[in-house]
């Protein structure tokens, strides 16, 4: 008798849950169900409302067609560019005209990157000596400075030399070298980075020895000297005031 009312109780707790869960099937069936139809209700609409923006925005007929272009607007525009451009090339020759007065210092001398078929052009005209037409010409160079030398038929070898630099340093040393030397010495420059820029450019240039050779025979004298003589001249003035204190 016990095991029987154990199996009843059984069966009733069973036939509950069985409830239950058809109840739950039934209802998550009726959400999915309510879901789908709103959703589809959704789409209609959105379906209804692009048909309506379609039907309000008019196409326009020449919509595909591309627009004609003015070429004359553009030549006259172009015109006025080139004349403003012709001014402006005016202007700048004007400002750009190199004036030099005689007694500049070697160093305030403007200077300027000289190509080798230039050079040959021009001393390959005629003679400078007897004006006789295509003499051979030659050329040395020496750190960043070139040598031409004319060689005429009729007055003969190296009847002509033209140098690129003057001399400084009692005429033994091309200004431009040592100029050089200075110019990297003072802006803190790499020796080895300006010459592979000229070796890039294809520069001529001098060695990294006569650099150092610039330095110690030419540019710390000078620039110890200078800063002696400074120093010398502040100390007479702390001396002349030395009364004030």
């Amino acid at each position: 008798m016990k095991k029987h009312t154990r199996l009843k109780k059984r069966h009733s707790k069973l036939e509950a849950k069985y409830r239950k869960l058809l109840m739950q099937q039934n209802c998550e069936e009726v959400n999915t169900s309510s879901g789908e139809t709103q959703s589809d209700d959704l789409a209609e609409e959105e379906e209804k409302e692009e048909a309506v923006n379609e039907e309000e925005e008019p196409q326009s007929p020449d919509s595909d067609i591309e627009e004609e272009i003015d070429w004359a607007a553009l030549e006259e525009s172009a015109e006025e560019y080139d004349s403003e451009s012709d001014k402006n090339d005016e202007e700048s020759d004007e400002a750009n005209e190199i004036r030099f007065e005689e007694g500049t210092p070697v160093h305030e001398e403007p200077k300027f990157i000289v190509f080798f078929t230039n050079l040959l052009a021009l001393f390959s005209l005629f003679c400078f000596k007897c004006k006789k037409s295509e003499p051979r010409v030659t050329m040395k160079k020496r750190g960043t400075l070139v040598i031409v030398n004319q060689h005429c038929s009729k007055c003969g070898d190296y009847c002509y030399e033209w140098r690129s630099q003057p001399n400084t340093l009692g005429g033994k040393h091309a200004a431009g070298n040592v100029l050089l030397s200075f110019a990297i010495l003072l802006a803190g420059a790499s020796i080895s980075k300006v010459l592979l820029v000229f070796r890039h450019m294809g520069l001529s240039a001098y060695s990294t020895r006569t650099f150092f050779a610039h330095q110690r025979n030419f540019l710390f004298p000078v620039i110890i000297s200078h800063w002696e003589t400074y120093q010398a001249g502040l100390i007479e003035q702390l001396k002349d005031m030395g009364h004030l204190i």
